[in-house]
């Protein structure tokens, strides 16, 4: 019996080669170079055992996908925490030496704080940031400090706007964030009050 095969032109391939993803090219670096039987003989070149030059091809590219992945999460990660300082995000406040909102002159190691821009403007009577009503007001700010395991508070005075904080938060000089928290921490939660 006759086998019903048809035989292939020479200028025809049995079948195709399979399809690579671009990302094939990139860990076949990782991989020994399979040199076929026929250039076996032949001496390797350049071409032969790898794709392109070292010096166009990241270092990072080279290895696996779990270095590349994580990678990308520390650069995604460290830019996340430069705009987030870079927005006035989770900074206590140091007002040092100079004026504030209010015109008063700021120190330091002052009982002073400053209100968010959003509770400044929407009790604001002028267009002179001296004249705010809120200049001058004492805010006393309590919290559970975790190093002497108590609360602590403290009474400040209002001298300045936040144009980084939300709504209720406050920005604290240096001396005063320092009576309430560790200034490694940053940004903590609180209680606060009016005074006057």
């Amino acid at each position: 019996m006759a086998e019903n095969g048809h035989q292939l032109p020479d200028w025809e391939e049995a079948a195709s080669p399979k399809r690579k993803s671009i990302f094939s090219k990139f860990s076949s670096h990782s991989k020994a170079t399979v040199i076929k039987e026929e250039e076996a003989s032949e001496e390797p070149t350049t071409s032969n055992t790898r794709l392109m030059p070292n010096r166009f091809v990241p270092r990072w590219v080279k290895s696996s996908r779990k270095h590349m992945l994580i990678s990308i999460g520390v650069v995604i990660l460290i830019l996340v925490l430069i705009l987030g300082l870079g927005l006035g995000l989770g900074l206590s406040h140091n007002p040092g030496p100079g004026y504030g909102a209010c015109g008063f002159e700021n120190k330091p190691s002052e009982a002073i704080c400053a209100v968010a821009h959003a509770l400044w403007d929407s009790l604001s009577t002028s267009t002179n940031p001296n004249e705010n009503p809120l200049c001058g007001k004492m805010i006393r700010i309590t919290r559970y400090n975790e190093a002497v395991g108590g609360n602590r508070s403290v009474d400040v005075k209002i001298v300045d706007k936040c144009m980084g904080c939300k709504p209720t938060d406050l920005d604290l000089s240096i001396a005063m964030f320092t009576a309430l928290a560790d200034e490694g921490l940053g940004r903590v939660v609180g209680s606060w009050a009016w005074l006057s």
